[in-house]
C-alpha cells in the first residue's frame, strides 16, 4: 500500500499544479498590457550641427487591442529643445496641444505590436519630457520600473507545486532507468547582442524627393564589441559605398553609434512600399555576431 501512495501523491501534485496554473491564467491574464521603454539618447557631433536621437518604444503584450492610445509630452520642453518627433508607423494619428501638453493619438495598438516614436533634438532632452502613455484600458508601465520585481505569490506557489510534483514523479518512475550521465540540462537562453533601429524623416515620399534615413546600433553586451560593420540595402535603389557601409573599430558596453544617409528618390522608381534592410556584424573575444532589422517607406 505504501508503494501506491508514493506514486499517487506525486501524480496528484502534478495534476493539482496543472489546474491551479489554468485557474491563475484565467484570473490574472491581462486583456490589455501596455509597457514602454525610453532608449538612452545617442548624440552625434561628427556631422554638424550636433544631433541627438532617442527612441520611445511602446508595446501591447495583452490579448486584446489597446484602444485610443495617447502619448502625452511636455510642450515646454519640446519647444525648448527644438524637438522633431516622428512615429515610425504607417498608421494615421492625430496631434493635440492643450494646457502645455502635446498629445499624440492613435486609434489602436494591436496585441504584440510595437510602436516606435523617434525624437530628434539639438541636445539630449530631460527624461521627464514624457508625461505618460495611456489607453482607454490602462496606464502604460515603464519597463525600467519593472526590473527586479518578484512574481506574485500565486505564481510562485503554482511553479513550486508543479516542479516538486514533476520531480517526485519522474524520480519514482525513472530513477532506476536513467543514469546521471544521461540527464540533460536545458541550454541557457542566448542574450541579444545588438539593438538595431531604423528611422526616417517621413513615411511617404514623392518621386524626386530626398529621404533622410538614420540607423542606430547599441551594444547590449557587457563586453566591448570590435570590428562593427553595418550594411544597408534598399532593393531597387543604387547606394554608393558611403551610403551602404558603416564601419567602426570598437563599441563599448551600452554604447551607441548611428549612420545617416540622404537617399535621392528617382523619378522613375516604382510607386508603392519599399523595404530597408540593415545587417550588422560585430565580434567579441569569443565569437562573431550578426543582427538584422527591417523597415519600410512608401513612394507615391
Amino acid at each position: 500500500m505504501s508503494n501506491w501512495y508514493s506514486i499517487l501523491i506525486p501524480i496528484a501534485a502534478v495534476v493539482l499544479g496543472f489546474f491551479l496554473g489554468i485557474l491563475r491564467q484565467k484570473l490574472f491574464e491581462k486583456k490589455v498590457s501596455l509597457s514602454h521603454k525610453l532608449d538612452a539618447p545617442a548624440v552625434f557631433s561628427a556631422i554638424p550641427p550636433e544631433v541627438s536621437f532617442q527612441n520611445l518604444k511602446i508595446t501591447n503584450r495583452g490579448k486584446l487591442p489597446a484602444k485610443n492610445l495617447r502619448i502625452n509630452l511636455k510642450d515646454e520642453l519640446i519647444k525648448q529643445y527644438d524637438v522633431i518627433y516622428k512615429p515610425i508607423t504607417e498608421e494615421q494619428y492625430k496631434e493635440e496641444n492643450r494646457g502645455g501638453v502635446i498629445t499624440l493619438k492613435f486609434d489602436t495598438l494591436l496585441p504584440e505590436e510595437e510602436l516606435i516614436i523617434s525624437f530628434k533634438s539639438s541636445d539630449p532632452i530631460p527624461q521627464d519630457f514624457l508625461i505618460n502613455i495611456k489607453s482607454d484600458e490602462m496606464l502604460s508601465k515603464n519597463e525600467a520600473d519593472q526590473k527586479g520585481k518578484s512574481p506574485d505569490i500565486i505564481h510562485l506557489i503554482v511553479i513550486t507545486i508543479v516542479i516538486a510534483g514533476a520531480a517526485l514523479s519522474f524520480g519514482a518512475f525513472f530513477s532506476k532507468l536513467i543514469t546521471p550521465t544521461q540527464k540533460m540540462l536545458p541550454k541557457p537562453l542566448k542574450e541579444p547582442t545588438l539593438s538595431l533601429s531604423i528611422m526616417k524623416d517621413k513615411s511617404i515620399y514623392g518621386k524626386g524627393e530626398k529621404a533622410e534615413i538614420t540607423y542606430q546600433i547599441m551594444n547590449l553586451k557587457k563586453d566591448i564589441l570590435r570590428d562593427i560593420w553595418g550594411e544597408l540595402k534598399i532593393p531597387g535603389f543604387d547606394l554608393n559605398y558611403g551610403q551602404k557601409n558603416m564601419e567602426k573599430k570598437w563599441l563599448e558596453s551600452e554604447g551607441q553609434i548611428a549612420h545617416r544617409i540622404t537617399l535621392n528618390i528617382p523619378k522613375d522608381v516604382p510607386s508603392g512600399k519599399h523595404k530597408i534592410i540593415l545587417e550588422v556584424h560585430a565580434s567579441s573575444l569569443e565569437e562573431r555576431f550578426t543582427e538584422k532589422a527591417e523597415a519600410f517607406f512608401e513612394v507615391q
